[in-house]
């Protein structure tokens, strides 16, 4: 997603609409299958780091689908400090993403 922001021939919303979908997309599982987890064992119901992880990445599909939804001013800037609090988040999740 980075690469394609610095894109100058990639200036409107729709340049970027597939991919925003598809990561969304792959956010939402992980989230799901976080949330499928926790129910499975108590223990980690209280982990906070648990929980602020799945609100993170909440937070990031929500901005996500409202950049795609939204003006085509600033959305470039917008995108790229989603992309990198994505990134972020996976690089300090709690679990193996191979079992997602």
């Amino acid at each position: 997603m980075l690469a394609r922001i610095r894109n100058p021939k990639l200036d409107s919303i729709e340049d970027f609409r597939g991919q925003i979908e598809e990561i969304v997309s792959i956010v939402e599982k992980i989230v799901d299958h976080t949330d499928r987890q926790v129910a499975k064992v108590d223990r980690l119901a209280g982990d906070s780091r648990l929980l602020s992880f799945l609100r993170s990445m909440e937070d990031c599909c929500a901005a996500m689908k409202n950049v795609a939804k939204g003006s085509e001013e600033g959305f470039k800037r917008r995108l790229a400090r989603i992309a990198f609090d994505i990134s972020k988040q996976i690089k300090v999740i709690p679990f193996p993403l191979d079992t997602v």
